[in-house]
């Protein structure tokens, strides 16, 4: 809600010429979606390096278990992170589409009210 708060300020103290670059529903996008993935990242920053530490821990340990018979189960969960992360990019591209609609809606939307 900070994020949403900043933006609504920042809105309120944009000249005239500046509102002319951006749509009202671009900005009521950023307020919405843009600021809630900022929040998220904030949320999430801790587990983006504590995940390698888990990772790498956890093959060590794997390796001191069942020794070389890892291997295989670690080519399958290297398979599924690219099949994940191709997906994800695809996810990506359709929400980047779906933003674009949007904007146009609640532009269409505030002028008609």
């Amino acid at each position: 809600s900070t994020g949403i708060a900043t933006v609504f300020r920042k809105a309120l103290t944009v000249s005239s010429e500046a509102r002319k670059e951006s749509t009202l529903g671009e900005i009521v996008n950023l307020m919405s979606v843009d600021s809630l993935h900022i929040e998220m990242m904030v949320n999430y920053s801790y587990w983006m390096w504590m995940t390698m530490i888990f990772l790498v821990l956890g093959i060590y340990l794997l390796y001191t278990i069942i020794g070389i018979s890892m291997l295989p189960g670690l080519g399958v969960a290297f398979l599924m992170f690219i099949v994940n992360f191709w997906v994800m990019h695809k996810m990506r591209e359709y929400q980047d589409q779906i933003m674009v609609v949007k904007d146009e809606r609640v532009k269409i939307i505030n002028e008609a009210l």
